[in-house]
């Protein structure tokens, strides 16, 4: 299957993030940097990682398998 050119390029730089996170603090950094606004990393009962956006999705009436979110609402893009 060949990636389309916006997949290549978020692979690349997921797998650069990945090389980069080395610890707790560094996840929580890249997590406000993705999602702006209320993003919060915290550990559950198992010390698994829980990432939370601080963003809620819509789920469609027409289709209820179908959910979104504005991407200025999830990304916050600048």
């Amino acid at each position: 299957m060949k990636l389309s050119k916006k997949q290549n390029e978020i692979k690349v730089l997921a797998k650069y993030l990945r090389r980069s996170v080395e610890n707790i603090t560094d996840l929580k950094l890249a997590v406000n940097e993705l999602f702006k606004g209320d993003a919060e990393v915290s550990l559950d009962n198992d010390d698994q990682v829980v990432i939370y956006t601080g963003h809620a999705v819509m789920r469609h009436m027409d289709n209820p398998d179908i959910y979104s979110v504005s991407r200025d609402e999830f990304l916050n893009a600048d």
